[in-house]
């Protein structure tokens, strides 16, 4: 990708100890330099932990990563990852999931989302259409499964899509998973969900809004659009892809 194919990236961070949310810009170099969801992610990680850092205490972040071509016409172009220190190796851990959770931060303006610190007590984010972000009390959905939890939260927040922990994540099993659209799919690898039960996170939440079509002028159109054609053009992919 060149330069202008690159857009700057919308980082939202979640300060869980004190309830402080902010927005920031990443450079678009360095959206270049560490292209990818799970390659910003990392940048984010290393830049936020060090050696001492324990992967269930508050200090390991658990950051959310969208797919630099969510959204467009890009044969799987769908994946988001999660990262975090995991607790089941004490090293780098990431998972990878597909669906539109990737989509639904797009929408709501967040390329990265970055949860540092704990809640004293069991709560979820939500983030409305418009992208305002509140931290909201989970106290009910706490020891719920997966199954049950997303139901509670479709009866308070009809369109929306939630990722959730059962509890495995809140026993800190160290291979829990993130289940999110409806169990349909999951942040299966690294024990991510038990790094969202040691903050006491039991779900996060994005309201659905408007569709939106991408702008035709934004980088990430001016690569999909073109690959998409190649691929379409290649005899042993064409009939995948379309």
């Amino acid at each position: 990708m060149t330069a202008d194919q690159v857009n700057p990236g919308r980082l939202l961070n979640i300060d869980l100890n004190n309830g402080y949310i902010s927005r920031q810009v990443i450079k678009a170099k360095q959206m270049k330099r560490f292209i990818g969801g799970c390659g910003v992610n990392v940048w984010l990680l290393f830049n936020r932990i060090d050696e001492e850092t324990d992967p269930l205490s508050p200090s390991n972040p658990l950051i959310f990563g969208a797919d630099p071509l969510v959204g467009t016409s890009y044969p799987t172009s769908a994946p988001n990852t999660v990262t975090a220190l995991s607790p089941l190796t004490k090293i780098y851990g990431d998972s990878n999931g597909g669906g539109i959770w990737g989509v639904m931060m797009h929408s709501v303006g967040v390329d990265h989302l970055v949860i540092c610190g704990a809640l004293k007590k069991p709560g979820y984010l939500f983030i409305s259409a418009k992208g305002e972000c509140s931290l909201k009390d989970a106290s009910d959905l706490w020891g719920m499964t997966t199954t049950e939890a997303v139901k509670a939260i479709k009866s308070r927040h009809p369109r929306s899509v939630a990722a959730v922990i059962g509890p495995a994540g809140e026993s800190l099993v160290r291979y829990a998973n993130i289940s999110f659209e409806n169990n349909a799919h999951s942040f299966s690898r690294s024990g991510m969900g038990a790094v969202m039960g040691s903050k006491k996170l039991k779900a996060m939440v994005i309201a659905r809004g408007a569709k939106k079509k991408p702008d035709p002028r934004s980088g990430k159109i001016k690569v999909a659009w073109p690959g998409s054609k190649r691929l379409e053009s290649e005899p042993g992919l064409s009939q995948a892809v379309q």
